[in-house]
């Protein structure tokens, strides 16, 4: 046996009836309690009020222990609820519309103008004078009895309600019309509300619970920008989702790996967007309809994301959501120029702020910490005014980063004085305070092949793909007849073992380090590894090697030492084609880095010139004879080199 509480109105009880009559072999016993709502009968629902004005007794009686559940309709819950009370079950809608009463059934456009109208709530109010501005909303309380009887004192002419409270009491007849609003979301739905201790009453109302079917939101933070800062928790539920709505501040990279609907809803000064209230809907309804929806936000989802209104929409409307954080902008910045943002003995703490209003802080951040503003591109001069103004001496350290972990990033060092003079696009975070003192600006180095590790020169590596690869179906070979294999990039082995189960277990060789340790996960024997990562290297080991046939998975575009050797026998299993990407201004970085010929061509095809003075570092011979090819001097070409003692493998492995 248990103990329901609900309120003492006759349509409480009916859906007290209606929920424990979908639980006929539960027994219990009904009480009634007046809330504060109920008490108060004078106060305006037009004007602002408590939340729990209709569940406060209720929800005391479950946490005193007076009562094992309490039945509300839903639309009445205050958002946040009690910390220690759960939601443990949510019934369907019985009807989630509102409608007319009025004198005479007479529907709203024909009511007479100056007509009264009776309303319990702001969202009805804004409705009706939407449709009818020269009615006159007035206010009415009440139990639905008491509400319908202010028709019948003449007191208005006519009154919205929810349908499903006229059915439920059994008065549909009193309809006049269907309005077409959008009424409250839980409306016509009731809400069982327990202890969030009492596993027992979750376990028994469970099955009657619709939020079975629902989906759950994820706000997901992306991070900064660079590909390689999102969580792996983060991939994981990307890869996953049905749906997918980024903004403006997601990498591409990030975007791509999602293999469910992507939908943009970017925001960005002075450019048309989604209002923020089509994108809390749009969100709420793939999650009614039961899909896992992401909402992938640049950083963190909770700073300066407009997470924590996507929150409050989506819980007051009883849908899961689950925040997985993002590195934010700050301390990517931080990070990236070695700026510790608070340090013993020089900042002791770190205020983030919005530079929009930066201004109107009653107390504002400490002289000694450490400062970081948002979206300050627009407004360095009057971020500058204003840190004077509050104390900051004109000389005070700042870095002003545009951008940060993406191509085009930018780092201006300067003082809170001089920032005022400072132009930079958006987007802009300024770091503000003397462990600015300890920004390290290296040289920037861009990388155009597919897999930056692959690099281990110094500098800071920002990767700029301009070839992407596809895989390619292929015919199934014999596999008696190769006596060795040989891959020049971990692709090749991803796309070749992705085919086909039919491979000869024989010994294999690798361009380089990353992909023998590719090679090892399909749980081949690595014989050899080129001391240097090019065809040339790989052609001359192999060549020493009593050999007859050698199965070579490559590119369609593959043509280099390695196809001139008579045992090989070439196997196209995957394509290599240009990636689109926008120009960078190549005058931020002091080294390009071309993994391969098909690199180099895809950089003269989306510039005009290669950049002199510039430092060109490549991958092998091949590489290097195409540089050549545009008219690069090989005084500016670097040749990289992987050599024994950077490889994780042994000594025996790397055939010079």
């Amino acid at each position: 046996m248990i103990t329901v509480v609900s309120r003492q109105t006759r349509l409480a009880r009916l859906q007290v009836q209606e929920v424990m009559g979908l639980l006929p072999h539960v027994r219990y016993t009904h009480r009634t309690l007046a809330t504060w709502g109920d008490e108060h009968q004078g106060i305006s629902l037009l004007e602002p009020h408590r939340e729990d004005i209709f569940t406060d007794t209720l929800d005391e009686a479950v946490l005193s222990g007076n009562a094992d559940a309490a039945i509300h309709s839903a639309k009445d819950l205050p958002w946040p609820l009690h910390h220690d009370l759960r939601v443990v079950a949510l019934t369907q809608a019985l009807d989630n519309a509102d409608c007319l009463v009025s004198r005479g059934n007479v529907p709203l456009a024909r009511l007479p103008a100056g007509g009264r109208v009776g309303v319990s709530s702001p969202r009805r109010k804004e409705h009706v004078l939407a449709v009818r501005p020269d009615v006159v909303p007035v206010s009415i309380r009440g139990s639905i009895e008491q509400r319908l009887a202010y028709i019948d004192r003449g007191e208005v002419d006519a009154i919205v309600v929810a349908a499903c409270a006229l059915k439920r009491l059994g008065i549909a007849h009193c309809i006049a019309e269907t309005l077409p609003f959008a009424a409250h979301p839980l409306q016509g739905r009731c809400a069982v509300a327990a202890h969030r201790k009492r596993r027992d009453i979750a376990l028994l109302f469970r099955s009657i619970d619709m939020r079975r079917t629902f989906g759950t939101v994820y706000l997901v933070g992306a991070g900064p920008g660079d590909p390689g800062l999102i969580t792996l928790k983060a991939m994981d539920i990307l890869r996953r989702a049905d749906e997918v709505y980024y903004d403006d501040l997601c990498a591409p990279e990030i975007i791509e790996t999602a293999r469910g609907a992507r939908i943009y809803v970017g925001k960005r000064g002075g450019r048309g967007s989604i209002p923020q209230d089509t994108i809390n809907e749009r969100l709420y309804r793939a999650a009614l309809a039961g899909k896992r929806v992401v909402r992938l936000k640049g950083g963190d989802p909770l700073i300066f994301g407009r997470g924590g209104e996507e929150i409050e929409f989506l819980q007051r409307r009883l849908i899961d959501v689950e925040v997985i954080p993002g590195i934010p902008a700050a301390q990517a910045c931080a990070a990236r120029y070695c700026i510790p943002l608070t340090r013993r003995e020089v900042s002791p703490s770190l205020t983030i702020a919005s530079a929009r209003y930066a201004d109107v802080h009653r107390q504002p951040p400490p002289a000694d910490g450490t400062a970081a503003y948002y979206m300050a591109a627009g407004r360095l001069r009057e971020l500058s005014e204003t840190l004077i103004r509050q104390g900051r001496p004109p000389d005070t350290p700042a870095a002003l980063v545009r951008n940060v972990g993406r191509v085009d990033e930018r780092i201006v060092v300067t003082t809170v004085g001089d920032m005022a003079g400072v132009t930079l696009s958006s987007p802009v975070t300024v770091i503000v305070g003397d462990t600015v003192k300890a920004a390290r600006i290296g040289r920037n180095i861009l990388y155009t092949g597919i897999d930056p590790a692959a690099y281990r020169g110094d500098g800071h590596v920002v990767h700029y793909p301009l070839v992407e690869t596809r895989p390619l179906p292929f015919t199934h070979m014999d596999a008696d007849v190769y006596d060795a294999m040989v891959f020049t990039s971990p692709r090749a082995v991803d796309y070749f073992f992705a085919h086909t189960t039919e491979f000869p277990r024989v010994p294999a060789y690798a361009i380089g380090p990353a992909t023998a340790q590719k090679i090892r996960t399909y749980r081949l024997n690595v014989a050899g590894i080129a001391a240097y990562p090019d065809s040339t290297h790989l052609a001359e080991m192999l060549r020493r090697r009593p050999h007859t046939a050698i199965l070579y998975p490559c590119s369609g575009l593959a043509e280099n030492a390695l196809h001139r050797l008579p045992n090989i026998r070439p196997l196209v299993v995957y394509t290599t084609f240009p990636r689109r990407q926008p120009p960078v201004a190549l005058d931020e970085f002091s080294a390009i880095v071309f993994t391969s010929p098909s690199t180099v061509d895809a950089f003269a095809a989306l510039y005009t010139r290669f950049p002199s003075p510039m430092e060109y570092i490549v991958f092998g011979i091949c590489t290097k004879q195409r540089l050549l090819h545009f008219g690069v001097s090989e005084t500016f070409i670097t040749i990289e080199a992987t050599s024994k003692v950077r490889s994780p493998l042994s000594e025996k492995e790397v055939i010079e």
